[in-house]
Order: C-alpha cells, then sequence, then structure tokens
C-alpha cells in the first residue's frame, strides 16, 4: 500500500506541475495580449501629439513660446523608442510579480493625494504635484468609468493565479499601478513642466478612451481559458457574488470610490456634456411626468371635461409605416425644394398628428371605396407612451426652429430629420438619456458646424452646405430603423468638419500674427509720435535738431519698441531723446554744466551708433551729426541766446490713431453691456452689423487688451472686422450684436423643453 500511495503521490505532483506549466503559458500569453493592446494605446498617442503640439505652436503668442512646443514635439519624437520600451519592460514586470517596489509606493502615494490636507500638499513640489494631479485624475477616470469590467478582470487573474500555485497574485492593470507606469515613461522628457503636462494629460485621455478595450480584450481571452466565464458584475447592493475570497480581493483592489471623486467624475461629466441642469438620472420618465402632469392639470380645470372613450391605438408596425410614408414624402419635397432654393425652416416641421390623421382617413376611404372598411379605424390614435414621445420630439424641434444660433438654412436642413430623430426615439429612448447617443452626436455636431454659417454664402458654392445636404438626403433615403446609419454619417462628418477646422486653424492662425504685428507696429508709431511731441514741446529747439528726432531718432524708437519684449530696449531709446533735449537747453548753473559736458560725448556716440543700425542717411550722417555738434555747443556757449520758437512738427496722425475717442469706454455706457463684452472670450462667435447694415456671423480671433481691439475672422479663418470695445458695447446695447451661444444642440434643447413643461406644471398648479 505504501508504494501505491507514492505512485499516486508522484502522479499527483506531476498532474500539479503539468497544470502549473499550462497556467504559465496562460499568463505569457495574457501579458502579450496585453502588450498589444498597449501598444496601440501608445502609437494613438504618438501619432496624435505631434499635431496637438503643432496646433499649439499655430495659436502661440510669441516666438519663445513656439518653439517650446516645436523643441517639445521633438523631444517626444527622440525619446519615443525609450518611453514604449520602459513601459512594455514595467508592465512585463508586474505581471510577473517583480515590479520595483518603488511604484507600488507611487501608486500608494496617488492614493493618499485624495484624502491629503491643504497643509501636507504645500510641502510637495508645485511641478510634482501638478504632475501627480494629472495622473491622479486619469487613474480615477479610468476606475469609475469601468469599475465592473476591472472587477472582473481581477477575479480572474486571482484565479488563474492560485492555479498556478502563486500564493500572491499581483496586480498589472491596477489604475493607479498602471498610470504610474506610464507618468514615470515620461520622466527624463527634458521639457518644461507645461509641456510636460500637456503629454500626461494627452496620454491620459487616450488611455481612459481605450481602457475598456484592454480590459475587454484581456477578459475575453480569460474566458476563453475557462477562468470564471459566467462571472458578471451587477452595480447593486445584493450582496458579495459567490467566489467570496476572489471577490473580496478584487474589491479591495479596485477600491470604492470616494465622495470628492464622485463629485470630480459628476462635475467633469457635467462641464462635457452641458447636460441637463438638474441631475436626472432618466431625463425621458422626468419629461413625461411633467407631461402628464400638465395634463391633469389641465383637465381639472375644465369644468367639463370630454367623455372618455375607448378608442383602438396604432400598433408599433401601424406606426412605423405612418413614419416611413411620412418620411417618404419628405424626402420627395426636400428633393424639390432643393432644386429650387428654397427652404424655409418653417415649412420643414410636420404635425405628426395631424399627418398621421390623414394618412388613416385616405387608408379609410380606400377601404371604404372597396368595401372593406371599419368605423374603428378611422377613429384609432397613438398609445399614451407614444403620443408623449411624439409630443417631445416635436417640442425638441420646435426649439431648433426658434433657436437663433443657428442660421436659417441650417434650421431648414436639421428640422428635416424630424420624422427620421422620432423613429430613432420610439425605437431606441436612449437618445433621451445618452449624450453619446449617435443620432445626438450627429445633431450636435451639425449644429456646431453650421454656427459660423452665413446667408451671404447662400449663392456660392459652400462645401459645408453640401455636406449638410448629403447627410441629410443620406437619412432621409435610407434610415430604416439602423441606428448604425447615423454613426456611419457622424464619423463622415466628424472627418470632414476635423479637416476644415484644421484648414480653417491654420489660416487663422496666420491672419492672427499678421494682425497683431499690424496692431503693434501702429501702436509703436503712435507710442512714439506722442513721446516726441511731449519731449520736444516748448522747448525752442533748432529745425536741424528737430528733423533729426522726427526722421532719424523715431525710426531708432519705433524698432526699440517692437523689439523690447525681446531686448528691453526702449527705456534706452528713450533716454537717449531726453538726454538731447535736455542738453539743447541753456544751462547756467555749474553744476548743470559740468554734467552737460560729461553727457554730450556719450550722447553723439549713442545718437551715430543707433541711426546707422536704422540706416538713415549713412553718406551724410557725419555731416548731420557735425551741425548738431555746432548746435550744442552754440547752446553751451551762449545759455543766455534764444531762437525763435519753431512750429509744433509731431502732429496726431488720425490714420495712426488706434485709440481715438470711439474706443474709449464712457461713463453713459449700458453696465451690462459692458459686462458681457467683458466675458467674451477668443474662440465665441458673434452676430456683428457690416458696413452695408448686413448681420455677419464671426469668430473673435484675438484682443489686443493694449488697445482694446477685438479682431473677429470667419469660419474660413480670414479676418473680416475688427471692432473696439466701445463700438462692441455700443452695438450689443442697440441690438445690433448678438453672443451666439456653442453649447450642445440637443442639450440646450432639452433644458429649454425641461424648463418649459416645468413653467407649464407650476402656472397649472398655481392657476
Amino acid at each position: 500500500m505504501s508504494n501505491l500511495s507514492n505512485i499516486a503521490d508522484k502522479d499527483r505532483d506531476v498532474n500539479r506541475q503539468t497544470i502549473n506549466l499550462a497556467e504559465v503559458k496562460h499568463i505569457n500569453q495574457l501579458l502579450q495580449i496585453v502588450l498589444r493592446q498597449i501598444t496601440k494605446v501608445l502609437n494613438q498617442g504618438f501619432e496624435t501629439i505631434d499635431d496637438s503640439f503643432f496646433d499649439m505652436a499655430n495659436m502661440a503668442r510669441s516666438n519663445n513660446e513656439q518653439s517650446r512646443y516645436f523643441d517639445a514635439m521633438r523631444e517626444v519624437r527622440l525619446k519615443r523608442k525609450g518611453i514604449e520600451s520602459f513601459i512594455q519592460d514595467r508592465l512585463t514586470e508586474a505581471f510577473s510579480g517583480t515590479l520595483n517596489p518603488a511604484f507600488h509606493s507611487a501608486a500608494s502615494t496617488q492614493q493618499n493625494l485624495r484624502s491629503c490636507s491643504i497643509d501636507e500638499l504645500t510641502l510637495v513640489d508645485s511641478d510634482d504635484l501638478e504632475a501627480q494631479v494629472a495622473t491622479e485624475t486619469t487613474s480615477t477616470n479610468i476606475r469609475t468609468t469601468y469599475q465592473g469590467a476591472l472587477l472582473q478582470f481581477q477575479n480572474r487573474i486571482v484565479e488563474l493565479y492560485r492555479r498556478s500555485a502563486n500564493a500572491q497574485a499581483p496586480t498589472p492593470l491596477h489604475p493607479d499601478i498602471f498610470c504610474t507606469i506610464m507618468a514615470a515613461g515620461f520622466d527624463d522628457l527634458d521639457v518644461d513642466i507645461k509641456e510636460k503636462l500637456h503629454v500626461l494629460k494627452h496620454f491620459g485621455t487616450i488611455c481612459t478612451q481605450r481602457y475598456g478595450e484592454i480590459l475587454e480584450t484581456a477578459n475575453a481571452h480569460l474566458i476563453s481559458l475557462g477562468i470564471l466565464p459566467n462571472l458578471s458584475f451587477k452595480a447593486t447592493d445584493s450582496g458579495p457574488p459567490a467566489q467570496t475570497e476572489i471577490a473580496t480581493a478584487a474589491q479591495s483592489w479596485v477600491g470604492e470610490i470616494t465622495e470628492t471623486e464622485k463629485r470630480i467624475q459628476a462635475e467633469s461629466v457635467e462641464a462635457e456634456e452641458d447636460s441637463i441642469e438638474t441631475p436626472i438620472e432618466n431625463p425621458l420618465d422626468y419629461l413625461r411626468t411633467l407631461l402628464a402632469e400638465s395634463r391633469s392639470n389641465t383637465l381639472s380645470d375644465s369644468d367639463t371635461p370630454p367623455p372618455q372613450t375607448k378608442r383602438d391605438v396604432f400598433q408599433n408596425n401601424e406606426v412605423l409605416s405612418m413614419l416611413n410614408r411620412l418620411q417618404q414624402d419628405n424626402l420627395d419635397r426636400y428633393t424639390a425644394s432643393i432644386q429650387q432654393q428654397n427652404l424655409n425652416p418653417r415649412d420643414q416641421l410636420i404635425d405628426i398628428h395631424r399627418a398621421a390623421q390623414a394618412l388613416v382617413q385616405e387608408k379609410f376611404a380606400q377601404q371604404n371605396s372597396q368595401g372593406t372598411s371599419r368605423p374603428q379605424e378611422a377613429e384609432k390614435t397613438f398609445s399614451q407612451t407614444d403620443d408623449d414621445i411624439i409630443n417631445l420630439v416635436s417640442m425638441l424641434f420646435e426649439f431648433i426652429l426658434d433657436d437663433y444660433n443657428l442660421a436659417p438654412p441650417i434650421q431648414a436642413q436639421i428640422c428635416r430629420l424630424q420624422i427620421p430623430i422620432l423613429k430613432v426615439v420610439l425605437k431606441n429612448q436612449s437618445f433621451f438619456n445618452k449624450s453619446t447617443h449617435p443620432a445626438r452626436k450627429l445633431l450636435n455636431t451639425l449644429a456646431k458646424s453650421g454656427i459660423g454659417w452665413n446667408e451671404a454664402q447662400r449663392d456660392k458654392r459652400d462645401k459645408l452646405l453640401e455636406q449638410i445636404q448629403y447627410v441629410v438626403r443620406r437619412i432621409l433615403d435610407e434610415f430604416d430603423g439602423d441606428i448604425n446609419l447615423f454613426e456611419t454619417l457622424y464619423v463622415h462628418f466628424n472627418a470632414f468638419l476635423e479637416s476644415e477646422e484644421k484648414r480653417a486653424a491654420l489660416i487663422e492662425a496666420r491672419t492672427k500674427q499678421a494682425e497683431l504685428g499690424r496692431l503693434k507696429t501702429q501702436q509703436a508709431q503712435l507710442t512714439v509720435k506722442d513721446t516726441l511731441k511731449t519731449l520736444t514741446q516748448n522747448t525752442n529747439l533748432p529745425a536741424a535738431v528737430l528733423d533729426l528726432l522726427e526722421n532719424g531718432w523715431s525710426r531708432v524708437m519705433f524698432l526699440a519698441y517692437l523689439k523690447d519684449e525681446q531686448e528691453q530696449q526702449w527705456e534706452d531709446k528713450l533716454r537717449t531723446a531726453k538726454e538731447l533735449v535736455w542738453c539743447m537747453q541753456p544751462h547756467a548753473d555749474a553744476a548743470a554744466r559740468e554734467r552737460w559736458a560729461k553727457v554730450v560725448p556719450i550722447l553723439l556716440k549713442r545718437l551715430k551708433k543707433g541711426l546707422q543700425d536704422v540706416s538713415y542717411h549713412t553718406v551724410t550722417i557725419d555731416e548731420q551729426l557735425d551741425l548738431l555738434k555746432q548746435e550744442l555747443t552754440d547752446r553751451f556757449k551762449h545759455p543766455e541766446h534764444q531762437t525763435t520758437k519753431p512750429e509744433v512738427m509731431f502732429e496726431h496722425d488720425s490714420a495712426l490713431n488706434i485709440t481715438s475717442d470711439t474706443a474709449l469706454i464712457t461713463e453713459d455706457q449700458d453696465p451690462a453691456s459692458i459686462a458681457s463684452i467683458n466675458n467674451i472670450e477668443e474662440g465665441d462667435w458673434l452676430e456683428l452689423p457690416l458696413i452695408n447694415g448686413n448681420l455677419f456671423r464671426c469668430k473673435l480671433s484675438a484682443i489686443m487688451k493694449d488697445t482694446d481691439t477685438y479682431i473677429f475672422v470667419n469660419r474660413t479663418g480670414l479676418k473680416v472686422m475688427e471692432k473696439s470695445k466701445s463700438e462692441l458695447v455700443k452695438d450689443l446695447t442697440e441690438g445690433r450684436l448678438k453672443i451666439l451661444q456653442q453649447g450642445h444642440l440637443v442639450d440646450r434643447a432639452l433644458n429649454a423643453v425641461t424648463s418649459n413643461l416645468r413653467k407649464m406644471a407650476t402656472r397649472a398648479q398655481t392657476a
């Protein structure tokens, strides 16, 4: 028996070793799968970071800032291979359990960062703190977005390592550890903290977007190996899963979401999606409740409520059949109106109830002529659910019709989608609940693209309008209930829009740079003229000195003003002009004459060098300076000598006076209008009057604070006008200027519909 027992024990040891080797092989396979997914994420990040830095460079406010962005771009390119290798090596160590404990400590630091006090934060280097906050933000977003998938993955990986006889399962895809490894990969970048933070946030955004793919692929592989294939995550409080030890370990690994994280996540979602003002778990149910309250209050106010007669309701297939018919009719009318270039937004909305009854009566008349009609067929109505959805979609498109932020031709195009959107909502009611719904994204993008469309372009070939018409036509012609069509068209239209916006951004950057240079030049000319006028006023300077200042030294001062940000020469050139004027004044006291004798030799050298640098009369410059010496000597020898006061040669040039009275804010202007203009920012869209009185939509490209000048461009990036702050305030006060809203169209429409229904319900209750 003893021999048989030993043989059995050996067999079990062999089987266990075989199992262990198999599980180790599975772990290596999982590692390779994860590394392939990570490589895709890194490739996307490196391929798009160049464009990101390039766009930032184009929008830079100075040459130094632009150079920093280009240097950062080159630095990332040079270090790319090393960064990729570092991240892959650390992840390999994380899977094998040999990862340096420092990374676990850093991950713990991130966790502690969420709960540390302000006093503790002040002890951390500001640059390090900013980098830690960026890394922690990414980790928090991943943990809160993919909590279910993370739990499933850790459940399965704990089980996989348990089978391989590994007592301690590692946590290779823990969000804190993963983000710490990613951030450490960029530690060697020799760039400023601003550019480094941009890199971290850029890769953090991509990791957050694609982390779900990594987890999905890893979970799918583990399921294919038969590891907890039936495990699922449910966000309920019904109790722990059956695998108590594994689930407990996984739950502690993922970590509970703190109240702070919940608040940060909620604020982020609200800021990004511009969703309904009041947090509503199910907006559609809430809107239907408001509709029901309005109906009940209306009926209770009626002295003689209508008799309740039971009527047959349309079945789903009947509703869709009617909507398909209306959609086809809409397509026919759309084709005719496009050919006639006649699209009135008011003509695009359809009264669904009236149109449905018309179709029913038409069908009833046909059946009646054939002797097959049934009276109750003519009395059919929509179910309460369908009726509510029809009313809500109608309200949504009525808001679009009244939305001044959309140009009428764009309104007309979008309103054509009323029937397809109604079909979408009847089939998939998540349209109201999810900002990522394909149809909702497409509507928002169409509206966003058309904010800068102008009526003046109606008679010209317009690629944007053609693309919008293409999208609308395809939906009317092809939509049969497959929502994937909206996703396909969204991807197509968004790609076109990104291409147009990128081209416009490049043109706008050049336009902005040219305008900033022009205004800087004007400001320099004006400053030099005003400065010299002030210096020479009531000084009785000889004509030769005035000519030298006006036509010669003014050029030196002009260039010094333009280069002052880099070389700080303005004060030096101004001091030279002041000293020249001072030296030309009569000085009788001994101290002043002693100072004069010291200043003049240095002054002449400065004048000569400055005039030579600007190539001013290089042939006769010595003669002019000799004449200046004579004048200086004459003034020094005969301080009592007075010349005739010359005419003032430095008058204001109205063409250069860009800070004229019209640019000044006066006390009698409307404070609310002033506050509104103060709040507009670069990138905001406005509707402004042109010289001919026509209104034009344009984007604020630049604000010159020194001169209170606002530069506006059209949607292609070309300059269309410039306005002073005072002019903008006046236009806004008199109703000629409108500040356009740029929030998501559907979100703004839902906000408006919700607000209107609340008011209706409140009025009905208080009546």
